[in-house]
């Protein structure tokens, strides 16, 4: 399938060079006429500028898109002949930075669709229309950061991109089959001893407060837990992608480092409050993986990339906007990119895609973005400026938010 050519801005940065302006175009899927049709008036009178198509049978929906190409699909789960999963599973690999939608009377179905990465996001029937227009905005302007030219344009030019997590997948697979048990969970963490190490080491951090040391990987998942073992299994694997020569040469233990202290602050932070602690575990994933983009360049882009670091020193603000002035774009845009490509849950994208500029981001209330920029910020140390009223975005974006230095002492 080809990529579509929609009203997003095809500049990353949002640097006004100039935006052409395309009709935003969304798919709808339902085996239901009438659900079709009112979803079609309802999302029309909510978003009159955008273009709808529907269909009611599945099957066709491969057919259209070899002619046609779409900003974002929204699918039902229960059709038959083939089931909302399937379809948007065959849209992930032909597209993966469509927008994907689920719309379901089975709340249950939620957890599945968006923790294996089948769907962006999930809206359970009777559907809110205006609500979910909404969400659509959110999702296609994260689309549009991902999708700037000068983006797709470096990623091209990369040899190669950091090799899909096969542990991670084979855990996400578990996961959503039926009979799961911990010892199965053991057993796979078993089968890679660098896994294991890192699950031990997790495990007796700070963060986890363990009274005694954790000496085995039957404990450390019991005391981790699965949602948590998850984010460590797939930081793992990213990490140790890279050779040991150049692991040392561009300090990525201590990138892991900083890592691992960002996804403790941010759950730290998402657990103080009684309406954010559900995200408390999206939040420790986002922070873990919030510099996975200097993986990439480190993986794929060494030489410049070694430049761009010496350059810059051991400053992370002169990085980030070293990164800009040499590559076109950031970290947070390539990271971004690879987790979307690889199906991550969307909260986690956005929060690796704005962590640095997070008054850019499309999310005007409290997310897993505010978390992971809290924690980024207070593991440089800079909570002090933001109490000395000196200049800085995060600082501002957060006190949107009610929080000030004083909320962000850990």
């Amino acid at each position: 399938m080809r990529l579509a050519k929609t009203s997003i801005c095809d500049d990353s940065l949002h640097d006004n060079l100039g935006e052409e302006l395309f009709v935003v175009k969304i798919l709808l899927v339902d085996d239901d006429p009438d659900i079709v049709s009112i979803a079609t008036l309802m999302l029309q009178s909510a978003r009159p500028e955008w273009k709808f198509t529907s269909l009611c049978d599945p099957a066709g929906v491969e057919q259209l898109l070899r002619a046609e190409n779409f900003d974002a699909i929204v699918s039902d789960l229960e059709m038959p002949g083939m089931t909302g999963i399937e379809l948007l599973t065959q849209v992930a690999v032909a597209d993966p930075l469509m927008v994907r939608v689920m719309v379901s009377s089975k709340a249950e179905a939620a957890r599945e669709v968006e923790a294996l990465g089948i769907a962006h996001r999930f809206f359970a029937k009777p559907c809110d229309y205006r609500q979910l227009a909404v969400m659509l905005d959110r999702s296609l302007e994260l689309r549009k950061r991902l999708r700037g030219s000068r983006l797709r344009a470096l990623i091209h030019s990369m040899p190669a991109l950091p090799s899909p997590p096969r542990t991670y997948f084979a855990l996400q697979k578990l996961l959503g089959g039926k009979g799961f048990h911990a010892s199965t969970l053991v057993d796979l963490l078993k089968k890679e001893m660098s896994l294991t190490a890192f699950m031990l080491k997790a495990a007796n951090s700070s963060y986890y407060g363990a009274r005694q040391p954790i000496e085995s990987i039957e404990r450390a998942v019991s005391l981790l837990g699965v949602t948590t073992i998850q984010s460590l299994v797939l930081g793992a694997e990213l990490f140790s992608q890279l050779d040991a020569r150049k692991s040392k040469e561009f300090g990525v233990d201590r990138l892991f480092d900083h890592s691992a202290r960002v996804a403790g602050i941010a759950a730290s932070l998402a657990e103080r409050r009684p309406e954010t602690r559900p995200l408390k575990d999206l939040a420790y994933t986002a922070g873990l993986l919030h510099d996975v983009g200097r993986l990439v360049c480190i993986h794929s882009l060494s030489d410049t990339y070694k430049k761009i670091m010496d350059k810059a020193g051991a400053d992370f603000h002169a990085l980030y906007l070293e990164e800009i002035a040499v590559l076109g774009v950031s970290h947070q845009e390539i990271g971004a990119y690879l987790l979307s490509l690889w199906g991550l849950p969307e909260p986690i994208v956005e929060a690796v895609a704005y962590h640095h500029q997070p008054l850019l981001s499309p999310s005007k209330e409290i997310s897993v973005l505010t978390f992971v920029a809290a924690g980024d910020m207070i593991d440089h140390g800079l909570p002090d400026a933001v109490a000395a009223d000196e200049p800085n975005e995060v600082g501002e974006y957060l006190e949107q938010f009610g929080m000030g230095a004083k909320d962000l002492i850990i």
